[in-house]
């Protein structure tokens, strides 16, 4: 069994000591993949703050006239630390997205996320963009950038097709087995995919799908201020029973979180506990990057 850690949202207005807080006692054993907004859109730290506190944004006028882009480069700090922390086999660094940003009006608004839709959850076409967005931060750490992570986790048939069009691996989305890239090594996939939910009606597919150029994961396990430990230890459990593929999904900002069923614990808490309980299991620890070369 492999067990990886998924992290969204590094962007520029992230600082070191953030990511610190979550791994520092921790990365020497998984190494988490940091996924990074190249350009993020707008003053993240305002609207993350202000969704933690009250659950929702308010004033989407306001929103909407924030978008400002900010080039993850400019916070020089940041980038030298990740890059030391790369170095140092501490982290590994993923795409999530290319300003976190859409403002399609014809698309329903997404329940319980910051923005009202995901950026990759479109009728765009954003291969050029995300081509854009990939070399930019292949230029800036001076590595390639082999995975996907989509913002908010959705993604339409159209925002897929620009992952794939970029020869990028993909770790969620939301799209069915059926939609996804046809190469030679599908039908095979398919079938695999086919006898597991045969047996297991009612569980994810815990494997990575091999598609020959590309991977992907179709789950990931996320860690929220709503998530109870006894739920991830119980899916742990099923996948490690499985011999599959795990991957924790995180955000690094929600970790000073208070829990919303543990009381006085915060998020962080959550992950240690979970943590700890995975390190006595026998795994594979890896990052998302290794899990999907």
């Amino acid at each position: 069994m492999r067990f990886a850690i998924r992290d969204d949202d590094t962007n520029f207005f992230t600082s070191p000591e953030e990511i610190e807080f979550c791994y520092r006692e921790t990365w020497d054993v998984c190494p988490p993949s940091l996924s990074v907004i190249p350009f993020v859109q707008g003053n993240w730290r305002k609207w993350q703050d202000e969704f933690y506190e009250t659950g929702k944004i308010t004033d989407w006028v306001s929103w909407e006239k924030d978008d400002e882009v900010h080039p993850i480069h400019e916070n020089h700090r940041l980038v030298e630390f990740l890059k030391d922390k790369v170095a140092e086999g501490k982290i590994a660094l993923t795409i999530h997205g290319v300003n976190h940003r859409n403002k399609d009006e014809h698309r329903k608004p997404l329940a319980n996320n910051l923005v009202h839709y995901a950026e990759f959850y479109t009728d765009q076409d954003l291969t050029a963009k995300l081509r854009e967005g990939k070399a930019y931060l292949e230029e800036i750490f001076d590595q390639p950038f082999t995975v996907f992570t989509p913002p908010q986790n959705a993604i339409t048939k159209t925002g897929y097709k620009a992952i794939v069009n970029n020869n990028l691996g993909l770790v969620g989305g939301g799209l069915s087995f059926l939609s996804r890239q046809k190469t030679l090594r599908w039908p095979w996939e398919l079938m695999m995919w086919s006898f597991f939910r045969a047996e297991n009606r009612n569980q994810y597919y815990p494997y990575v799908i091999n598609l020959g150029r590309r991977k992907e994961i179709m789950v990931h396990f996320p860690l929220q201020e709503v998530t109870h430990l006894e739920d991830l230890i119980k899916a742990f459990d099923f996948v490690k029973a499985m011999n599959g593929d795990f991957i924790l999904s995180t955000h690094y900002h929600g970790f000073p979180v208070p829990h919303r069923t543990y009381k006085k614990k915060n998020m962080k808490y959550v992950y240690d506990e979970f943590f700890d309980y995975v390190r006595k299991s026998d795994v594979q620890f890896c990052s998302v990057n290794q899990m999907l070369s």
